[in-house]
């Protein structure tokens, strides 16, 4: 919750039109991957987002659907022009 409060008052300095909410997504650790705090830690390197966790997964779940139906339409494609070097 400290965190959160440190956060809002940083970005409130520094930029304040157009936030709706900040989301703390977690904290970098030693090994420079995200997760929760460790207990007793002192650094102060957070990871935030304007969107929630549950909207970042969304949001990427769509992304990657996406990708999907773009390696479809890639592959016929390939399968069509090589079958058209086949066949002339």
């Amino acid at each position: 919750m400290l965190a959160r409060c440190w956060v809002s008052l940083a970005l409130d300095s520094i930029y304040q039109e157009g936030v709706d909410a900040v989301y703390v997504l977690g904290q970098v650790q030693v090994d420079r991957s995200v997760g929760e705090p460790a207990h007793g830690s002192a650094s102060t390197v957070f990871v935030v987002s304007n969107s929630s966790k549950e909207a970042r997964s969304k949001s990427l779940g769509r992304w990657i659907t996406g990708l999907l139906w773009l390696g479809i339409v890639l592959a016929a494609a390939a399968l069509g022009l090589i079958g058209w070097g086949l066949h002339g």
